[in-house]
């Protein structure tokens, strides 16, 4: 409930703001390790460990923090995960801002993440994402997603 209000708090500012909305699209593969049970030799959890495809589709937007520095965020479907985004803040390099490294955390499924944006940021360019997890409940059974993608600006 708390969620749902903070993001009909933050809506009109998100819908307003002047700066420049986005569609990504990623493909990658994702770990996961899921509780199976209870060993009862050694008392310890067991689980059972599998590689999955992840496809997904977000809506974001980036807001300048200044000179080099930036705001991310997103929310989008995805599989296998139904619904997902991140929340992320870092810095452009290069000229014409041509690369941006973005460290922030996904709230669904739980995971800290690293992203490099190659290209323009006016233009469709190329995104590279590495997730981290720990595999429990609120992780969704994930530790680690690497995707691969591409982001198209909406003008």
């Amino acid at each position: 409930m708390k969620k749902l209000l903070l993001l009909l708090f933050l809506l009109p500012t998100l819908i307003y703001s002047q700066n420049k909305w986005y569609v990504e699209g990623n493909v990658g593969m994702s770990r996961h390790a899921i509780e199976t049970g209870i060993d009862p030799t050694y008392a310890t959890m067991t689980y059972d460990k599998s590689i999955k495809p992840n496809i997904s589709v977000l809506v974001g937007k980036e807001f300048p923090l200044g000179d080099y520095s930036l705001f991310d965020l997103q929310i989008g479907v995805s599989y296998p995960h139904i619904v997902t985004g991140k929340i992320g803040a870092g810095n452009y390099y290069g000229k014409k801002d041509q690369i941006a490294l973005i460290f922030g955390i996904r709230p669904w499924p739980l995971a800290g993440y690293a992203q490099l944006n190659i290209g323009e940021k006016d233009k469709t360019h190329m995104t590279i994402s590495s997730e981290l997890g720990s595999a429990g409940q609120v992780f969704n059974g994930t530790t680690s997603l690497f995707n691969v993608g591409l982001r198209f600006p909406i003008k």
